[in-house]
């Protein structure tokens, strides 16, 4: 924790009593991608020291912004705001965090190019709504952590990246309260594992004082598509979706709607919302 947080615990110690407390939260998980691979060119020591430094670089910049580290878990990170401690820009907060852990951990990569290791690649995923927060360890064990379903989403989306080949993902509740700082596209609603009703989700580009002309163009062309999709005219949003692809070969998201478009063409006629993507789709 940082040092407010700090001075908050010890001020109001029955914090860490047994059990825990409900408060709104955005919880923040990260995940490292190819690190399988990393993991078989390296000796376990070699591998493990890699693991530290990146963890130190997270979790310096995610403390920094006022997160708490609420664990490590083989190559994820996951940490929360709005605990013990709220702020009212707790969620500007993290959504700066998870921006400044992809500009340290580019500086990281190249440290690592440097000792000829392979680049560290991570996906983050964010939620924010109600958790339970407190000591859910044990008498021998202490541990201070954040449970319940808005855990699990933010977990979820993290592993969503993936699919859609984005890096930042954060559900609307999280962009909606972070206000109008940050750049972002929407993605779709999506119904995730464990859950029934379908969640709008947002790929996290960067903040608005740093859009580009170029950034600018692209979530352009990106919308446009996407008004295309929900109006169903599927031929031309994949034609849309394709151009932006070619001229971005990086941009996951117009490659996933390029597909997908592509996919509902070829199936015939549509009877569901074509904006509503169950993780199958592709």
């Amino acid at each position: 924790m940082d040092k407010t947080l700090v001075e908050h615990v010890l001020k109001n110690p029955h914090l860490l009593h047994p059990g825990g407390e409900r408060y709104q939260v955005t919880v923040f998980f990260s995940d490292m991608a190819g690190f399988t691979t990393l993991s078989e060119k390296l000796d376990p020591q070699a591998l493990a020291l890699v693991l530290h430094r990146a963890h130190t670089v997270f979790t310096r910049v995610i403390i920094s912004h006022g997160g708490v580290i609420d664990k490590y878990i083989g190559d994820a990170v996951m940490a929360f705001w709005g605990a013990p401690l709220r702020r009212p820009d707790d969620e500007v907060r993290a959504c700066t965090a998870a921006l400044e852990c992809i500009e340290a951990l580019a500086e990281l990569n190249r440290e690592l190019a440097g000792e000829g290791l392979s680049p560290i690649a991570i996906r983050i995923g964010m939620h924010t709504g109600e958790a339970i927060v407190g000591n859910m360890g044990s008498e021998q064990v202490f541990d201070y952590t954040a449970v319940g379903d808005t855990v699990n989403l933010a977990s979820r989306l993290e592993g969503a990246n993936k699919y859609f080949g984005t890096t930042i993902m954060a559900s609307e509740e999280t962009l909606s309260r972070a206000g109008k700082d940050f750049v972002s596209r929407e993605l779709g609603m999506i119904a995730v594992k464990g859950k029934n009703v379908p969640v709008r989700i947002f790929e996290l580009l960067g903040t608005s004082a740093e859009m580009t002309e170029e950034l600018a163009e692209r979530c352009a062309a990106y919308a446009a598509a996407v008004s295309l999709l929900k109006t169903r005219r599927l031929a031309e949003a994949a034609e849309s979706f394709a151009a932006l692809a070619e001229r971005f070969p990086q941009d996951g998201a117009a490659r996933f709607h390029r597909d997908r478009c592509r996919k509902l063409l070829a199936q015939g006629e549509l009877t569901d919302d074509p904006f509503h993507i169950t993780m199958t789709d592709k």
